[in-house]
């Protein structure tokens, strides 16, 4: 904030100040008629012509200062001459003081101290006052007290309103604070980890396109449709939400991303790590294959609480390849998904395969390079890939 606009919020206060100090210069009844007129003259006009030179600096980094120094030397000048008595000073000083501490910070004080005190004696010296009307210092006295009361209230107040202004705003920063976490918390839910994270860490708000090697799952309930007829809608959901929680769980596990969950299966996709290599992505996906058959058989004895007797199984899908992986969309709606041959290629290996079980292509074969028994496909046709070879593992 920059000073001017404080020092315009202490305008009025400051004001009122020097029309009480114009009240307790009268009330002195000096045998000086000029100097008293000459003295109210300045508490009336003076704050006026601070204003105006406030403006003019408005933007001049410390030079702004230099007009209020000049305020408190002027304003102690004429407390020595017209040698008011302690409790105006005191009054005096007070408003100056408070007025500056409040606006500018404690660094302040000192020169602001400096300057009354300079100020105060030159004045002092320079006073060509012999004696005041001491008949009419209880009207000083009460003048001097009701500005000091009047100004520290004042002040009291404005330090009050900004202080409950902004607690309200901390308040306001607080609830959106809390809003904003169980956004997150929320969102986490529909987004990969891995997604979540670059998301959030990209000061652009979105992920951008890039082609990457990938090794790409896709994973498929089998004997789920035949239960479609014979379940109630809340155990088919029930049974969906216990498979899609056990992939959620183990694919974070083999540090893959879910793509999407398509009807009662879903996509997975290893290698958008920037510290991945193929081998190890395709390693990843084989073994969430298997850790995915294991987890349906654990599941089994609890979806037999619901009933079904029916087995239910996974068939896995699996290839590699380059892919172009990132945001798509524009606007109001994005989507972080992956698309390429790898892709298409892994639906069509899960669909080769009757029943459970796991089929991966040759470049993933290739990848793997591990004590695998695998069974080549024979015959296998796939739309799109006249010359894809496919392995089952045995």
């Amino acid at each position: 904030m920059q000073p001017r606009n404080l020092y315009q919020r202490s305008r009025l206060p400051r004001h009122v100040a020097y029309f009480f100090l114009a009240l307790i210069i009268l009330s002195v009844a000096v045998n000086k008629a000029l100097l008293i007129f000459f003295g109210v003259m300045y508490c009336l006009v003076f704050p006026l012509g601070m204003d105006y030179a406030l403006r003019l600096l408005d933007g001049r980094g410390k030079l702004i200062f230099i007009p209020l120094l000049v305020e408190n030397l002027l304003t102690a000048l004429l407390t020595g001459i017209l040698s008011l008595p302690p409790i105006a000073c005191l009054a005096v000083f007070t408003v100056l003081l408070s007025g500056h501490a409040s606006q500018w910070g404690c660094k302040w004080v000192c020169s602001v101290v400096f300057t009354i005190v300079t100020g105060w004696i030159m004045g002092f010296l320079l006073s060509p006052v012999d004696e005041l009307n001491a008949s009419h210092f209880w009207l000083t006295w009460i003048l001097s007290a009701t500005m000091i009361l009047g100004f520290t209230t004042m002040f009291s107040a404005l330090g009050f309103w900004q202080t409950m202004r902004m607690y309200r705003q901390r308040q306001h920063l607080d609830e959106k604070s809390r809003e904003l976490a169980v956004i997150n918390t929320k969102l986490a839910k529909y987004l990969a980890p891995q997604v979540y994270m670059r998301l959030f860490s990209n000061k652009e708000g979105n992920i951008p396109l890039s082609r990457k090697w990938l090794t790409v799952c896709f994973i498929d309930l089998v004997g789920f449709t035949a239960l479609t007829n014979s379940l109630s809608p809340e155990e088919l959901a029930q049974i969906l939400n216990d498979f899609m929680s056990k992939m959620a769980q183990l694919t974070a596990d083999y540090q893959g991303t879910i793509d999407k969950f398509v009807g009662d299966g879903l996509l997975v996709f290893f290698g958008d790590a920037q510290n991945s290599n193929r081998h190890d992505d395709a390693l990843r996906g084989l073994e969430l294959g298997k850790a995915a058959q294991k987890a349906m058989l654990e599941l089994s004895s609890v979806w037999n609480s619901y009933g079904v007797s029916r087995r239910i199984g996974v068939r896995v899908g699996i290839a590699s390849g380059f892919c172009t992986v990132g945001d798509f969309g524009q606007g109001t709606r994005l989507d972080y998904t992956v698309l390429g041959s790898a892709v298409n290629l892994a639906s069509r290996l899960q669909h080769l395969l009757a029943d459970e079980g796991i089929v991966i292509s040759d470049v993933t074969r290739l990848l793997i390079n591990e004590n695998e028994q695998f069974n080549v496909v024979r015959g296998a046709e796939l739309k799109d890939f006249p010359r894809q070879l496919a392995y089952i593992l045995a």
